[in-house]
């Protein structure tokens, strides 16, 4: 493996010729871009539901079906993930950029109704000190559940008391 000259994301650094299966996890073991503490956009495997990884350019179905699967033993490092079925090496430098194993920051998405009326709501929560905060909320200005979040209708209501 020649890896002739630095490196500024995976996507670049898997693309070398040589890079094999091995080499391709423990690139992703080892290396890292930038000096930041967080890195923000990045999507965590180990959460993701299906529909998100789908939204990964070149993440086919099948894909993000055998990722989802992986969910219940847990990804421990993102090299792990050049062990997915069907996940070949050109595609997974594609995708490795976008993903992380492990995150502190979640959306939380609530849509209700109430006398005919409906509201949506998406909040960003961080765990900060192993706590969760809200980072920020927005109303949207959806009358009816936003169609973009792939929700599934059901005929399921909860009834809130106070």
């Amino acid at each position: 493996l020649t890896l002739g000259g630095a490196a500024a994301s995976f996507a670049q650094l898997l693309n070398r010729p040589g890079v094999s299966q091995t080499v391709a996890q423990q690139l992703l073991d080892g290396a890292t871009f930038g000096t930041e503490e967080r890195y923000e956009g990045k999507i965590n495997v180990n959460t993701a539901p299906e529909a998100v990884l789908k939204t990964i350019p070149n993440l086919t179905p099948e894909i993000a079906a055998s990722i989802v699967q992986q969910q219940g033993s847990g990804l421990q490092t993102l090299g792990e993930l050049a062990n997915v079925a069907g996940l070949a090496p050109n595609v997974l430098a594609q995708i490795a950029d976008n993903l992380t194993i492990g995150s502190d920051s979640f959306i939380v998405r609530a849509w209700g109704e109430s006398g005919g009326e409906g509201v949506a709501i998406e909040a960003t929560v961080r765990f900060v000190d192993g706590l969760p905060r809200i980072i920020a909320m927005d109303r949207l200005p959806d009358v009816s559940v936003p169609g973009w979040w792939n929700w599934v209708a059901n005929d399921e209501t909860t009834e809130a008391t106070q």
